[in-house]
């Protein structure tokens, strides 16, 4: 597949335009996948400064695109997420704690579960259900509006 728009001015906006067709998925997307997109989408090699000046400014510049962890990219659904907003950063990397804390569970065989890799698993699952309490403790907050009036105590 080529380019479908050869009027970019710069390899940047090439490169961010092919990262966004991509991330407008809104799923977690890495380096590799998101430069073997564009390298396809535009027919074109961009060189490794090129690649990751792009992607620096495009997370800098762009307050739906987020990187949670290193070498992966992400566009979000909320306008208001960015690197800045506290709230809905917290809200995002405890999520994400869930995700990573879920992925290792498929890295064991359930047939050959150790004893102590079963106490580790109920561990983790404790730490799940307290991750996912504090999530909505934390979207309950930022979701209360707080009165002005009784704010004056």
């Amino acid at each position: 597949m080529t380019s479908i728009n050869n009027s970019f001015k710069t390899k940047r906006e090439e490169i961010e335009y092919y990262a966004l067709e991509l991330l407008n998925a809104e799923k977690e997307f890495s380096r590799s996948e998101i430069k073997n997109h564009v390298n396809e989408r535009s027919g074109k090699e961009f060189t490794e400064g090129s690649f990751a000046s792009a992607l620096r400014k495009l997370v800098n510049n762009n307050p739906r695109v987020i990187s949670l962890k290193r070498g992966y990219y992400q566009l979000t659904k909320n306008e208001q997420f960015h690197k800045d907003n506290f709230d809905n950063m917290t809200v995002a990397t405890l999520k994400r704690f869930i995700l990573d804390i879920n992925k290792l569970a498929h890295n064991i065989n359930p047939l050959y579960v150790t004893e102590k890799q079963q106490k580790i698993f109920d561990i983790l699952k404790c730490e799940i259900e307290h991750l996912n309490n504090s999530v909505k403790k934390v979207d309950k907050v930022i979701q209360e509006e707080i009165n002005p009036s009784e704010q004056l105590d």
